[in-house]
């Protein structure tokens, strides 16, 4: 081999070589970047659900206080907790239904 044909087959490989590990350390520092992401998607989505979770709790709070409400303003009658509880707003006895702050 001549001197010339050494030399760009040197030159060939040592590019070859650096472009190699870059390549290696480009990918490894993504799926570092990936994962760090995913964790962090995954811990809000937790805290997403755990939100709507408490929210869903106070609505249904409210909603069995204002049934007891109703049943204790009805004389404590039982079957109006059934009836209001299947629809609140197609109860028999009320055709207006408000909640209002002193």
């Amino acid at each position: 081999m001549k001197l010339r044909s050494k030399f760009l087959l040197s030159l060939v490989l040592v590019i070859a070589t650096m472009t190699g590990g870059t390549l290696l350390t480009v990918r490894q520092s993504m799926q570092a970047q990936v994962q760090q992401q995913v964790g962090e998607d995954a811990r809000n989505s937790i805290l997403t659900f755990q939100v709507m979770q408490q929210q869903r709790r106070l609505v249904l709070g409210r909603k069995a206080e204002l049934l007891a409400t109703l049943a204790y303003m009805r004389n404590g009658d039982p079957t109006v907790i059934r009836e209001v509880s299947q629809n609140p707003w197609q109860s028999e006895e009320c055709d207006l239904f408000a909640l209002v702050d002193s």
